[in-house]
């Protein structure tokens, strides 16, 4: 505070004098922090060119980054920001080259980053595969689970299938959008909870030492998710104004669970998310918004 140069302009008015005053720390953090964001930009921007899952994460702006939807803890926000910003410590004390992913057991994995914690490790696709699996309503293969990738590292929403719309119309008589925004806030939630858990289990295993059977991190991934969607929606109906959006998301929720999953057909999976056509992510476009700004 003594040895800032506090000053404004002589034209400034008296009124306007403290204003300026406390926006002049902000302005010189901003001049020192120029020269570090033009190697962060040029880094994410290596990473999301050879790595679609960084892409897909960078794909949401920081507003869509932080928003928790009366839906998320504060640590399922953190984790899904911080994926995005590239930001998780993945060090730990006694880290070798040679030990893979610790969680699958895999020594082949090779240097263990965030795409695989969150997507590549077979943990990891088999949680992600009984979601879409829940979503279209029948089995997938590998490849169809490669094609919503995009959806997956983006937290938006596929298509909702025939087969969904279908059910749907069978227990409740009707289908409208508001049905298929409660779906879009599921997947949401699932993405973003998903992350969490997938994060919080590899600390568990390389910090703690603990073990997971592949089956057991598949269930209680999948029971903490359900339990948590449907607490939101218990909260939502016990609020008079958001009573008819609560019972719709617990009715959308029980339907999207029960759903029969049936064998997979020969249809062609979903198109890649409308954000794969961008040449730039949004959250790589705002920094770099930003740089410029305060040059």
């Amino acid at each position: 505070i003594h040895g800032f140069p506090w000053q404004v302009p002589a034209r400034t008015r008296n009124r306007n004098i403290i204003k300026d005053l406390k926006m002049q720390p902000k302005k010189q953090l901003r001049v020192h922090a120029s020269p570090d964001l033009g190697k962060l930009l040029t880094t994410w921007e290596v990473r999301s060119e050879r790595d679609d899952w960084i892409r897909g994460l960078q794909s949401q702006l920081p507003q869509q980054l932080w928003t928790h939807r009366n839906t998320l803890t504060n640590y399922q926000v953190w984790v899904a920001y911080r994926m995005a910003a590239q930001q998780l410590n993945l060090h730990y004390e006694g880290e070798r080259p040679t030990d893979g992913c610790l969680l699958a057991q895999d020594v082949t994995a090779g240097k263990v980053t965030i795409t695989h914690i969150t997507w590549g490790c077979e943990r990891a696709q088999q949680f992600w595969s009984r979601c879409v699996e829940h979503w279209l309503g029948h089995e997938i293969s590998s490849s169809r689970l490669e094609a919503c990738k995009s959806y997956i590292s983006s937290r938006v929403a596929p298509p909702v299938s025939d087969r969904m719309r279908r059910v749907l119309l069978e227990c409740y008589g009707k289908w409208n959008k508001d049905y298929e925004d409660a779906l879009g806030r599921i997947w949401w939630s699932l993405c973003s909870m998903g992350y969490a858990l997938l994060w919080q289990i590899r600390n568990q295993v390389v910090h703690e030492g603990k073990k997971w059977r592949a089956p057991q991190q598949l269930e209680y991934m999948w029971a903490s998710c359900l339990r948590q969607i449907s607490a939101v929606a218990r909260s939502g109906r016990n609020k008079p104004a958001t009573r008819t959006n609560g019972l719709r998301l617990q009715l959308t929720l029980d339907c999207y669970v029960a759903i029969t999953i049936e064998a997979e057909p020969p249809d062609s999976p979903p198109a890649p998310a409308p954000w794969l056509k961008r040449k730039e992510s949004a959250l790589i476009k705002r920094l770099r918004k930003f740089q410029e700004a305060i040059n």
